[in-house]
């Protein structure tokens, strides 16, 4: 069970530094759009990039809630094995 709520939290953690990378990339094109000069750091992906990272983001989220859903199905075992 510890390895399982290790795992999510992980998962989780990727998700959101995924997203954040794609919200960089976003804001970089709106700058670029509007003529604004872009922060140190900000940078923007190539669509094929940006659809794959929105495909791992995805996959990340089924699997977590994969995981999420045996972590449910061992703790309501282990309450009934407890009564």
């Amino acid at each position: 069970q510890l390895r399982t709520h290790n795992d999510l939290a992980s998962i989780s953690m990727a998700i959101n530094v995924l997203t954040g990378i794609l919200a960089n990339s976003d804001t970089f094109r709106d700058l670029q759009a509007c003529n604004v000069a872009a922060q140190a750091g900000e940078w923007p992906l190539p669509p094929t990039c940006v659809e794959g990272v929105f495909t791992a983001v995805h996959y990340l989220s089924r699997y977590a809630e994969s995981l999420s859903y045996r972590l449910d199905e061992v703790t309501e075992l282990m309450g009934d094995d407890a009564t």
